[in-house]
């Protein structure tokens, strides 16, 4: 059953600075801590500064793994995302994933997480592997939320497009991650 959980996270900055008989040096270094916590308020993981991340602008948690999203550059620009999936049992890294464009929504219930894209596309990874699932276009433009409902059979997502959608699961992971993003059709639209 998906039980409610809650991820705190704080980023703390390292300085380390070495000295050579022609200058002296400082480095700052950004690593992240994260508890996740189920809503009975017990502690179910306790990342010590993960290194892996520098900034993370979503963290999620399933009841097997806390994932976090860090936007990637090239130059000056977006140019997509990077899932981090560590696990509750052995804090660290498992897997990776990546995105061909910034995300800006999370959600997770296992063994599914869904990430929402700038251009209208929602990512489906499957938590175990990393392995994306499916990327339905979801709008027509931003996403800007996504969610699961408490059964992890349904979730929504609401876009820059003004419109809402809730949709299957099973019916989006049946479309399949396509080099292109299908079209699945919505269950219900608001």
């Amino acid at each position: 059953s998906h039980v409610p959980l809650v991820v705190y996270a704080s980023f703390t900055h390292a300085h380390s600075s070495s000295s050579s008989s022609s200058r002296n040096t400082s480095a700052s270094k950004k690593t992240m801590s994260a508890i996740v916590f189920s809503i009975g308020g017990n502690a179910l993981a306790h990342f010590k500064p993960v290194n892996a991340i520098t900034s993370a602008t979503s963290i999620t948690a399933t009841q097997t793994q806390l994932i976090a999203i860090e936007q990637t550059t090239k130059g000056n620009a977006q140019s997509g995302a990077t899932l981090h999936h560590f696990s509750h049992s052995k804090p660290s890294l498992v897997t990776r994933s990546f995105t061909p464009e910034r995300v800006t929504s999370l959600a997770s219930a296992a063994p599914f997480v869904i990430a929402g894209g700038v251009s209208g596309v929602c990512f489906v990874w499957d938590e175990d592997d990393g392995v994306l699932a499916a990327a339905p276009r979801c709008h027509h433009r931003k996403v800007n939320t996504v969610a699961f409902s408490p059964d992890g059979a349904l979730f929504a997502t609401g876009g820059d497009d003004a419109v809402v959608h809730v949709w299957s699961l099973a019916h989006v992971l049946a479309c399949g991650a396509e080099a292109t993003p299908t079209e699945a059709a919505p269950l219900v639209t608001f």
